[in-house]
């Protein structure tokens, strides 16, 4: 409602976070340094600055694991097609540990195309998708009276096999710009955020 995250920007309303593999950087703008920006909210503006795929072909690879067990591989790239056109585009994969013995399986993939068909003109549509699998519903310990229960053992899950989250969010969205001079710019953008909850468990002990 406050209308204080943007994209490069321009509103954005999120249902769901936006990936990290179109996310180039997220900078937190607050008083004098968001006056720059329509509509300020008072509490300040979050800009996220979408990544612009390279003009050469390029990419990376990451693997990452830790000791409760998590584990992750990110795969991303730009890929020229012409001088006008290019392409970024990025997959992650993993399951994540937690100490409470809960654990998920997740992945998000990711496009997005940089086309700039004139001077002065850019236009940037781009899609993700994130799938979360078996995201357990760690316990909730209340106490039957008035003390504190004992502390649960760590890296054991007490809850039911059943007791899981699932869900499937995406951004798609699309921004362009044209300059008809030196001092002037023209933006525009649209964008579409969904989070959908496949389903959601609350698990109280």
């Amino acid at each position: 409602a406050a209308g204080n995250v943007r994209i490069d920007g321009m509103y954005f309303d999120p249902a769901i976070a936006l990936s990290s593999i179109i996310n180039d950087s997220t900078s937190i703008k607050v008083g004098l340094s968001a006056q720059g920006y329509p509509f300020a909210a008072p509490s300040g503006i979050v800009d996220q600055l979408l990544r612009r795929p390279g003009d050469k072909a390029a990419a990376s690879i990451v693997l990452n694991a830790d000791s409760y067990s998590s584990y992750g591989l990110e795969v991303d790239g730009s890929l020229p097609v012409s001088k006008q056109l290019s392409v970024g585009y990025g997959a992650i994969v993993g399951r994540t540990a937690f100490p409470d013995g809960t654990d998920n399986f997740n992945h998000s993939q990711g496009l997005i195309v940089r086309w700039r068909p004139a001077p002065g003109v850019e236009i940037m549509p781009f899609w993700t998708l994130t799938n979360d699998y078996n995201d357990e519903a760690g316990p909730f310990y209340v106490p039957a009276g008035k003390y504190l229960p004992p502390k649960p053992p760590a890296h054991s899950f007490d809850g039911p096999q059943w007791a899981d989250f699932r869900y499937t969010g995406t951004n798609q969205g699309l921004l362009a710009s044209y300059a008809p001079g030196k001092t002037w710019l023209l933006r525009v953008g649209a964008f579409r955020s969904v989070f959908d909850q496949k389903k959601s468990y609350a698990n109280l002990l």
